[in-house]
């Protein structure tokens, strides 16, 4: 992965062929992105790390979709141990407030998970807004039930 985006970031995607096959009698889906090993050699001596590891393919082409799941559970794998870090390097004030405010929460038939936090005023019994934070949704959740098992543990 590191390989295609370097040379990505030096020249562009170093895609040669794409195709697609689809059988029509179980509908099954086949597709290829190829990438020939000569293109990627282009950016020899950029990077002795990249050199060796484009030596050491064997392939003249390589399917790079044979290769994105493993990709993606690798990304999966340090995102999670990145955000538990994350997790564990926040204050315990900063936890509780995250846990009470946060805390995804049902009420009758509606599900709410807090994304954002106002800055405001009380006048006259009204709550005006100054300035709104708004946090990703998903990354909310995930910080709060990973703070939530660490407290547990």
């Amino acid at each position: 992965m590191k390989v295609l985006r370097d040379f990505g970031q030096h020249f562009s995607l170093p895609i040669t062929n794409f195709s697609k096959e689809i059988d029509i009698v179980s509908g099954e889906i086949t597709c290829e992105l190829i990438i020939e090993k000569n293109h990627l050699e282009k950016n020899k001596g950029k990077n002795d790390k990249n050199d060796r590891y484009i030596s050491s393919i064997e392939l003249e082409e390589i399917n790079v979709l044979n290769y994105l799941p493993e990709w993606e559970k690798n990304i999966l794998d340090l995102f999670s141990i990145v955000t538990k870090e994350f997790c564990l390097s926040i204050d315990k004030n900063t936890t509780k407030i995250l846990r009470e405010y946060f805390q995804p929460h049902k009420d009758g038939d509606y599900f709410f998970s807090p994304d954002s936090i106002s800055l405001g005023e009380d006048v006259g019994g009204s709550f005006y807004s100054k300035e709104t934070f708004y946090f990703d949704e998903n990354a909310m959740l995930i910080m709060v039930s990973i703070i939530n098992t660490i407290d547990n543990q």
